[in-house]
């Protein structure tokens, strides 16, 4: 009986330790995408607000809050919001993946590896599926480090943004803005032990 007890405490221990989670770090980490306006002038800008997590090692949710968009011009800020999110409606962007099993177990302090893997982006009540290249870096015993190693592009399209970006175009008076954006991150996950 004594034998049994200690063999379930060692699988719950162990079940216990690959089963960690991670939760963001808004404060080190990064979301930027850009605009080009007319063909010729690109832009950055970024979301001021945004959290996640990595649960059991693998499953990774990212909440957007589309609000804290920052374009550096008060009226694009407020523009984008009201023409381009919806925000009174779609408050909200979401990423979802799901690492390799054994991923970040395997991976030792101060090693980076390169993987490409399929997200789902859901943004103005459409979700769509994307690949993205990825650095993943164990920081240390309590920080991995996700980089994205090429620009990843977001077809405005699948997400009916085209008509808010016409409307933008439109207010600006601008002659095209662009409906393909590219996004870079840096996300920076602590461990939540």
């Amino acid at each position: 009986m004594k034998s049994i007890l200690v063999t379930c405490l060692m699988l719950f221990a162990s079940f216990s330790l690959s089963a960690q989670n991670w939760s963001l770090n808004s404060a080190e980490s990064k979301l930027i995408f850009s605009s080009v306006k007319n063909s010729a002038v690109a832009e950055n800008h970024s979301f001021k607000n945004f959290s996640g997590k990595v649960t059991n090692n693998k499953n990774v949710f990212i909440s957007i809050d589309l609000s804290s968009v920052e374009t550096n011009i008060d009226i694009r800020n407020q523009r984008m919001k009201e023409h381009l999110f919806k925000v009174d409606k779609f408050s909200t962007a979401t990423i979802e993946l799901s690492l390799p099993d054994g991923f970040v177990e395997e991976l030792s302090i101060g090693k980076s590896v390169d993987i490409e893997q399929a997200f789902t982006l859901n943004l103005h009540g459409k979700s769509n599926q994307n690949k993205a290249a990825f650095r993943v870096t164990k920081l240390n015993k309590k920080q991995i480090q996700v980089v994205n190693t090429l620009p990843i592009f977001i077809q405005a399209e699948p997400f009916e943004l085209v008509g808010g970006i016409l409307k933008l175009q439109q207010l600006a008076k601008l002659n095209s803005i662009d409906a393909v954006i590219p996004v870079n991150l840096v996300f920076v996950f602590d461990s939540a032990k």
